[in-house]
Parts: structure tokens; sequence; C-alpha cells
């Protein structure tokens, strides 16, 4: 995969930003969306019982342990 952006790509972004939060160039006007607690407690519980190990002959093992 490609990171790099051209001019292209970034005005794009500019513009689709313009039309999300209007024409203003600040950004910190934007509503604040923030995650509930049950939701941070889930991805850490998750995270917890994650397993992604390195495989000599498939790559990576990716397994939940609960």
């Amino acid at each position: 995969m490609d990171n790099t952006f051209t001019l292209k790509d970034y005005l794009r972004l500019k513009i689709d930003e313009e039309e999300l939060f209007g024409n203003n160039d600040t950004l910190c006007q934007a509503p604040v969306h923030e995650p509930s607690q049950q939701t941070i407690s889930n991805i850490l519980n998750y995270s917890k019982a994650l397993s992604v190990r390195k495989s000599k002959y498939t790559g990576f093992i990716t397994t939940v342990l609960n």
C-alpha cells in the first residue's frame, strides 16, 4: 500500500473537511464525540485476549484466547 499523498489528494481532503465542518479553517469548533466507558472496556478486554504470533511458515497467527 502506497502512503504517498499527491496535491490532488490533499485538495480533495481539504474540500471534504470544509463540507463536513463548514468553510471555517479551524476544526476545533467541530462537535467532540467520545466513546462510552463500555466501548473502551470492550476494546481493552479484547486487546488482552488477542494473541498475535509470528510464524516461520505462515507469516502471523492471530488467536483470541477466550
